[in-house]
Parts: C-alpha cells; structure tokens; sequence
C-alpha cells in the first residue's frame, strides 16, 4: 500500500468523477437502490399542480419520454456530490435552448447556490419503462429557458474512492472506464412496466439482474427503442455478463423504499442506465 497526499486523492476523484459526468446521465437519472423491490400493485397517481390536463401528464411520462440532464460536482468535508438536474416531466426538453446553454454560463448560474466545482452536460435520455412515477422532491430551477429539478445526488466518499481505486484496476482507469461497475446511491425511484412490454436486462455473474430505467442517443445515435432488443451484439460485455430482452406477462414496479431510499445502479458504455432488482 502506497501513501497518498490529499492533494493527490482530490486529483483523482475530479479526474474521474469529471469523466463519469461525461458517460453517465442521466441520470441519471439518473441513479438507484439497493434492492429496488419489484411488485404488481402500485396504482399511478398524478403529481398534482405540475401538468393542465391529463394527457400532458401522460405523455411526459409514458415510454419514450425525452429529457435533458445536467450534472454538477462539489467537494464536500467527507467526499464530493454530483447533483443531477433534468427536465423530465418538465415538458421535455427544448434541445436548442439545451445546446445554446454553455457550461460555463450554466456554473455562473448555479453559483448562487452551490460552490460548483464542474458542471457537466449529460446529454437527452428517454424513459424505457411504461410509466415514470418518480415523484417531485424539490424545487424546479430555469436554466435559460429550461425548467429543471434535481433529482439525484450521488455521494462518492473520500476513503471509499481511495478504496476502489487501489483495489479494483478497472476502477483505476476512471469511472469512464468503469461501466458495468455497480455504484450504490439514495433517490425516491418509482418505475411502471406494463403486461406486453420488453424489459431490457443486464445479469452479472453471479445472479443479480440490472434492469433498464433509460437509454440514450448521445454516445450511440443508432439506439432506438425499438431496436434496444438487438443492442446485446453491440454491448462489450465483461466475462461472464448477459444482455437480455424478455416480454412480461404482468406488471411489474420498480421502486426504492422510504427512508433510506437506497439503490444500486449501473451503465453500460453507451451510458444507458440500469438499476438493480434482484
């Protein structure tokens, strides 16, 4: 075991965490629970006071939905966050107001309540489950003339980074790098699959499932929802890793639980998102 000045430990989780804001959205969305329970009796109830008329609402949650992400970094005294914002359920997303926006005027903007260290852009993801049930947490903030609100923060502790890095050689090379690495967070997550949907699945070596909550075009232009069936021949999966497409015959939800709200999520390296449930 090598010392590492803190200098050096700081270096290396920005460097990182810099490139996983790059790869990683979303989501973002972004991110998940521990043991997302999956169930077949959880009825939709509209967040009231955000949409006029039903259909609006449903098609800002329904499969296929697309929404806009921007990541922001911050060291605190025990590790650094990475604070996701996104406009789903927000009227998607105006992507030439999106592309106008510029990182640094983006910073300028989110100073006046964080001590920004980097803002990333996460690029436009689309809801693969049937419904989006997430619920609204906190306040929606305009960047330029989009509408956005955080709804995941991701906390990477100092020691536990140290940790992963020293130990884990695929981790050392940047969590760019570092797709199909599970990552644990905390977020109110509530997801919808309906009977006669595809479900798309990652499964590890050892039996644990990774379903998908979101793609995205941004690193792959040729994904589709359509086509997210045929993606396994495109996937560099690790040893011993399946990609799966199968038909449900029931509903099914995914969803963390109260108060923790603890997930584990993970991306593949087109950085479409999965969370664990089972």
């Amino acid at each position: 075991m090598f010392p590492l000045s803190a200098k050096t430990i700081r270096l290396l989780i920005a460097s990182s965490l810099y490139a996983f804001c790059l790869v990683v959205q979303a989501q973002s969305e972004n991110v998940v629970p521990k043991l997302p329970m999956m169930t077949s009796d959880l009825k939709a109830a509209p967040a009231s006071g955000r949409f006029t008329n039903e259909r609006d609402y449903l098609k800002e949650t329904s499969r296929g939905a697309r929404y806009c992400v921007v990541n922001i970094l911050e060291y605190g005294f025990f590790g650094a966050e990475i604070h996701t914002y996104s406009s789903r359920k927000f009227s998607g997303c105006n992507e030439d107001a999106y592309h106008q926006l510029t990182e640094a005027s983006i910073a300028a903007q989110m100073r006046t309540s964080f001590n920004v260290r980097q803002v990333i852009k996460g690029g436009f993801h689309n809801i693969v489950a049937s419904r989006d049930l997430n619920p609204f947490t906190t306040p929606y903030i305009f960047l330029g003339e989009i509408r956005l609100q955080r709804h995941v923060i991701l906390n990477v502790n100092y020691l536990s980074y140290v940790y992963k890095y020293i130990t884990d050689s695929k981790f050392r090379r940047g969590l760019a790098n570092s797709s199909y690495v599970p990552l644990s967070g905390n977020s109110p997550m509530q997801y919808l699959y309906n009977p006669g949907e595809q479900v798309h699945e990652l499964v590890s070596p050892d039996g644990r499932v990774f379903t998908m909550t979101s793609y995205t075009d941004y690193l792959n232009s040729s994904l589709t929802l359509e086509n997210l069936k045929d993606m396994g021949s495109l996937l560099n999966l690790p040893t011993g890793w399946q990609y799966r497409t199968r038909t449900i015959d029931k509903q099914i939800i995914v969803k963390t639980s109260a108060p923790a709200y603890e997930f584990v999520g993970l991306f593949d390296e087109f950085s479409n998102y999965y969370v664990q449930t089972k």
